[in-house]
Parts: structure tokens; sequence; C-alpha cells
């Protein structure tokens, strides 16, 4: 889904190798390749693609390098692949956050970085001030806004989170607080 751009725990990661000399790409059929994530060897065969699955947590990294001794001489290389945590986005149209009294607001909730294929794998539940709104699979919300009574209910907080349905402990939240002018 679009927002899974980088890899967070669970997620299969596949990494690929390709040597360059004297500015053309080299051939490795019948090359050597061996393939380390943090420093442990996984591959030594030939194969220049190696997968494995993330297994830390957001905000660290696995390490992977790569030797490749070919007919052409030996390569080596590393790089560092990042982990993130699963992020929730509200998209809220209004600048600041401050919303008109007596409007309809249609929210929705985006998320990143989950391990899933799609957002039906992903349970959303929304707080608006201290009631809870929970669904499967619904990350739209639409809130009418009154008038305000007093300057206490110009101030209203919203709370968005979302859950991989499959991995409970991945869950991803936002809190934010909207203003009714």
């Amino acid at each position: 889904y679009i927002g899974k751009a980088l890899p967070s725990m669970g997620t299969r990661v596949s990494i690929s190798v390709m040597v360059i000399k004297g500015g053309k790409i080299l051939d490795l059929s019948g090359a050597k390749i061996f393939w380390y994530i943090d420093e442990k060897l996984i591959s030594r065969g030939g194969e220049p693609t190696v997968a494995f699955t993330v297994t830390k947590r957001g905000g660290d990294s696995h390490f992977v390098r790569v030797i490749v001794e070919s007919k052409d001489g030996k390569f080596e290389n590393s790089t560092r692949v990042p982990v993130v945590k699963p992020l929730l986005a509200v998209g809220i149209p209004y600048p600041n956050n401050t919303v008109p009294q007596n409007s309809e607001l249609r929210l929705k909730a985006l998320p990143f970085f989950f391990n899933v294929s799609s957002l039906t794998d992903l349970r959303f539940s929304w707080e608006v001030g201290e009631e809870k709104i929970t669904s499967v699979s619904e990350n739209e919300l639409i809130v009418r806004v009154g008038t305000p009574l007093s300057e206490l209910q110009r101030n209203l907080l919203l709370v968005a989170s979302a859950e991989n349905i499959r991995n409970p402990g991945e869950v991803g939240k936002e809190i934010v607080r909207l203003k009714i002018q």
C-alpha cells in the first residue's frame, strides 16, 4: 500500500548487488557472493539478490555487507537498512488546526510503515473528546462541530489509532487538538 516505503519489524526485505568497474556493469555469473546481515553470514552462493526479515524495532537498523569474488576481482560494500516504527497521520484540511464552528469535518487517518499489504489488515479507532468510536478498517471519520458555549468547548481533542490485526503489537497513534472558531 502507499504508506509502506520503509521496512518495519517483520517486513521481508530484498537486496541486490551490482558491480560496476570502469563504467561497465560486470557479469556476476560464476561469482561467489557472500551476504552478511548484522555480521552474520546468511548466504554464500552466487545469487546477486538476498532476502531477509527485519527483526529489529523502529529506530534501529540492520547492517548489510556483501562480498563479491569474481574473475574481475574482489569487491566489498555495505549499507544500513533503517527500521521505522508504524506511524499514523491525520489529515486536517485547516491551517493551524482551526476549524469553523457549525461545520462538518471529514478526517482521514493515513497509516505509514505498517507491516501489512492492505488497509483492510488494520483496525482503526477514534476518540473525539471523550467519546470512543471504533470500527474495523475504516480510516475516515466525519465530525460535526457545533457552536462552543464556553472557552473550554473551543478545544476538541481527537485521537486516532491503527492496529495491525495480525500483529496487535504493531500500533500507530496520533493526537490532534482542534480549535473551534
